[in-house]
């Protein structure tokens, strides 16, 4: 029980740190959130997003469209920390920066 509770708190951190990235869009409240949470993202092809985080950042999220909604799975387990947070929230921060923005949806 310990453990999910570090993993849950550890999580909601996170969430914040992403939050000063993304825009403001609880999909869940505090109380329905365990050890993952998703996050919209703006739209975009999920794809191609996930090769870039992999490839140019190093980091390992899943990105779907449900709903016409692309979002954000975040997840906490027992060997991640905070900087892996720090670490997305900079590579999507770069990625919304940069001139080309998002990558664009098939057929856009």
């Amino acid at each position: 029980a310990q453990l999910r509770a570090n993993c849950r708190d550890l999580l909601l951190e996170g969430r914040q740190v992403l939050a000063e990235v993304l825009p403001p869009q609880p999909l869940a409240g505090v109380e329905l959130i365990g050890q993952i949470a998703s996050l919209r993202l703006p739209d975009c092809d999920p794809q191609q997003l996930y090769r870039e985080l992999y490839d140019q950042f190093g980091t390992d999220s899943m990105i779907t469209t449900w709903n016409g909604r692309t979002l954000l799975r975040l997840s906490a387990a027992p060997y991640n920390t905070i900087s892996d947070y720090h670490k997305l929230a900079a590579a999507l921060r770069g990625i919304a920066a940069r001139p080309t923005g998002w990558p664009a949806q098939k057929g856009q």
